[in-house]
């Protein structure tokens, strides 16, 4: 899928890893810190065994050659019902530069068509008051389930 120049496209961890590592970066410095991730260190391991064991969902964004944007979501079995999957998102993001341009929105719809094949909900964690948080308090169907406490290392 496309939104004017940006082409959307499932991709493969490895281009997570290596094409798209910057964004993981900035959206590491922009955000992750404040959610309480200390480090970046993604396991790399974890999300190829999810990835041979189609778990794991990635989009990617580009303009042309580069890589403006992701969104990771990992596909799981509800515990006390193993005919209910949850497809829950990991991570979006997209470049400042081209943000309020579509390509968020893009990468939403596009990961609820992934939830809509699987026959799973989609679930996302976003930030109370973010971006994230307004644009799926207007997305029709969605409402908000779980509020969310961590206490831990990183809160400290």
């Amino acid at each position: 899928m496309a939104t004017s120049t940006i082409e959307i496209r499932r991709g493969e961890i490895d281009e997570l890893h290596y094409d798209a590592g910057n964004l993981l970066v900035d959206h590491h410095c922009e955000v992750q810190r404040d959610a309480g991730v200390f480090a970046l260190q993604p396991d790399w391991q974890y999300l190829e065994r999810m990835q041979t064991a189609e778990r794991a969902y990635l989009l990617l964004a580009y303009d042309g050659i580069d890589a403006v944007g992701y969104c990771l979501s990992l596909a799981h079995q509800i515990v006390n019902n193993k005919e209910q999957w949850q497809l829950v998102n990991e991570a979006i993001y997209v470049d400042p530069i081209y943000r309020r341009r579509g390509v968020g929105l893009t990468l939403i719809r596009c990961m609820e068509d992934i939830a809509d094949q699987l026959r799973s909900d989609c679930v996302w964690r976003a930030p109370a008051y973010s971006m994230l948080d307004q644009v799926l308090s207007r997305r029709k169907g969605y409402k908000a389930t779980h509020t969310t406490y961590t206490i831990g290392p990183a809160y400290d």
